[in-house]
């Protein structure tokens, strides 16, 4: 998994060539709440969680306090 604040395509593939490099690594999570990286790689082995889905994770996960905690 990555976990980035801010993310862009040039660092999605960064990681993308890193984890390729990998042995036994078959899958990612890339995760970032600010910036766009553009659409996931073709083969389907990165799981991009984006500002959209992040924010729907969080509220989904009862994290609500957390998150007014964080920004405030």
């Amino acid at each position: 998994m990555q976990v980035k604040s801010r993310a862009t395509p040039a660092q999605l593939n960064d990681y993308v060539g890193r984890m390729a490099e990998m042995d036994g690594v078959h899958r990612m999570f890339f995760v970032w709440h600010t910036g766009d990286v553009g659409a996931a790689p073709e083969q389907g082995r990165v799981t991009l969680v984006g500002p959209d889905r992040l924010a729907r994770m969080v509220l989904d996960a009862g994290l609500a306090t957390w998150l007014r905690q964080k920004v405030s």
